[in-house]
């Protein structure tokens, strides 16, 4: 199971996406709607973290902010629900689309573009 150095991982709707920049192997992008402790709890990051490995998943996984942050994340078909990301062909960047409930209590979809500083962490945002 993908794990960043705290030995966090994401617990519902897992999304991968690759790019073939960024690293030898290139850089893969796991996200989730989500982020759950060691203990299986939820983790402060939840609806707001993505990982990034440049050694093709092994090992510890890198931990950013995501480009959409989604506040009250729970088990529930909404928000952060199966987030879907489009990393750049550099891998320094990646668009994310994902859900949360408006003012109306409808579930929308948003999007940002976050670019990644090497070794740096977190992801800044570009757009919102």
């Amino acid at each position: 199971m993908p794990t960043d150095a705290a030995g966090e991982h994401f617990a519902h709707t897992p999304t991968l996406a690759w790019s073939a920049g960024g690293g030898r192997e290139g850089t893969l992008f796991l996200t989730g709607q989500m982020l759950a402790d060691q203990s299986g709890a939820a983790a402060p990051g939840t609806g707001g973290t993505l990982f990034t490995s440049t050694s093709g998943g092994r090992g510890t996984w890198q931990a950013h902010q995501a480009p959409v942050s989604v506040s009250d994340v729970r088990n529930d078909p909404c928000p952060n629900y199966s987030p879907a990301l489009l990393p750049s062909p550099d891998g320094h960047r990646v668009l994310e689309i994902t859900t949360d409930y408006d003012e109306s209590g409808s579930c929308r979809a948003y999007s940002a573009l976050g670019t990644l500083t090497p070794g740096k962490s977190p992801i800044g945002r570009t757009t919102s």
